[in-house]
């Protein structure tokens, strides 16, 4: 970021002076400990072995620059919205359980499972959308996933949505979805056209990741 600022920029500063702004603003950067790529992490103990006579053409090499060229690929194309269609990030929460009490006998006590499907929306002028919904109604299994899907669909409006997803096969890469999709798009009400994209395995940090950070905080400081 710091060289990129300085290529674009009339007036270059050293590195020591950016970095003392960003502290000063109390931001900070990081990537979370659970998107660790295994891919990534297998290649990087790979290269530190510093095997004698390692091959150029080295198989496990090859494979991992493919692996990232995808990652850059997929998260460029992520970046630039096709304003065509109503685009939203979709990943589901960790289960909640409800409700959050401070008491003590809270903890030996059965609490109701909630789950949250977010669409976090990536188009200009949309809202963000989480569809709810608690053990006592469904679980959280292909068709419920899918039935949040269409939900979301029928509450957007919009004549063609585009999703973002990782690449969970129970949640979002099933037939059960692509199933219930196609009925969507067939229906009398529905969208003309419907896309699901996926990010490469191990580099899958969406918008609706953020939102479920910010909801978990809110959470926390609620009593």
């Amino acid at each position: 970021m710091w060289r990129d600022f300085n290529e674009h920029t009339e007036q270059p500063i050293s590195y020591e002076l950016y970095r003392r702004v960003f502290d000063g603003q109390n931001i900070a950067f990081g990537q979370p400990s659970q998107d660790d790529c295994d891919a990534c992490i297998t290649y990087k103990r790979h290269s530190n072995e510093k095997l004698e006579n390692h091959p150029d053409d080295c198989e496990l090499c090859l494979q991992s620059r493919q692996h990232l060229e995808r990652a850059v690929k997929a998260r460029h194309e992520y970046q630039n919205i096709d304003s065509e269609y109503t685009s939203y990030a979709v990943d589901m929460q960790k289960v909640i359980l409800l409700p959050k009490l401070s008491i003590k006998e809270h903890y030996f006590v059965s609490r109701l499972v909630v789950f949250n499907e977010t669409f976090a929306c990536l188009s200009k002028g949309e809202k963000n959308l989480v569809v709810l919904w608690h053990e006592a109604l469904s679980g959280r299994c292909a068709s419920d996933v899918a039935s949040a899907y269409i939900k979301a669909i029928e509450i957007s409006n919009s004549e063609k949505v585009l999703f973002w997803a990782d690449n969970c096969c129970s949640q979002n890469k099933n037939w059960c979805l692509f199933t219930a999709l196609c009925t969507c798009v067939n229906a009398e009400w529905g969208p003309s056209e419907v896309k699901i994209k996926y990010l490469e395995r191990g580099h899958t940090y969406l918008k609706a990741d953020s939102i479920h950070g910010c909801i978990g905080k809110k959470m926390k400081k609620t009593v």
